[in-house]
């Protein structure tokens, strides 16, 4: 089971988003509250990706997990067949 940890908010990584301007407009345009979710032994999108991306988003919380690039979707298919 993978571990979950809470990785507070910073707002020191917009360098990464700002190459890319029109994705860091849409991110900033969000309103609804949004839950971000990364591990942090994704090889494939790097972790400071997913901080860039809570750090973009007006009161984005970032839930860091540890795992392999799809540890993700094996956490929400698992919790979808719960329901």
């Amino acid at each position: 089971m993978p571990q979950i940890e809470y990785a507070p908010r910073t707002d020191d990584v917009g360098i990464e988003l700002n190459a890319v301007s029109s994705v860091k407009e849409d991110l900033e345009r969000i309103e609804a509250p949004t839950l971000v979710v990364h591990s942090r032994d994704d090889q494939v999108v790097p972790f400071h990706h997913g901080r860039a991306i809570a750090s973009a988003v007006e009161g984005a919380s970032l839930v860091a997990v540890t795992g392999d690039h799809m540890v993700v979707a094996g956490l929400l298919r698992r919790s979808c067949l719960r329901r």
